[in-house]
């Protein structure tokens, strides 16, 4: 969120409300600052999560309270199984 106020864009707080602001785009329309949404909860159900897109492949994730942020790439072992949209804000 904080990010793309900087850039002059607002979101709102939530994930389930910040997957629907913006366009839904492709994994291979992906620039650096998108939003890639997952599905960590109850299968079937709404984002629980939501990552930014850093380029070359690469996301920031901060997965949990208690476990450090993290560079991972988009298409590791856990993330590809539960995504459920890429979004371009603003």
């Amino acid at each position: 969120m904080q990010a793309w106020k900087a850039a002059g864009v607002s979101l709102p707080r939530v994930t389930t409300d910040q997957v629907n602001t913006g366009t839904r785009i492709g994994l291979d329309e992906l620039q650096s600052g998108e939003l890639l949404f997952y599905d960590t909860g109850a299968p079937g159900g709404s984002p629980s999560h939501v990552t930014m897109y850093v380029g070359g492949g690469q996301m920031v994730n901060s997965p949990r309270t208690g476990q450090s942020i993290r560079v991972e790439p988009v298409d590791g072992p856990y993330y590809p199984t539960v995504f459920v949209a890429a979004v371009r804000p603003g």
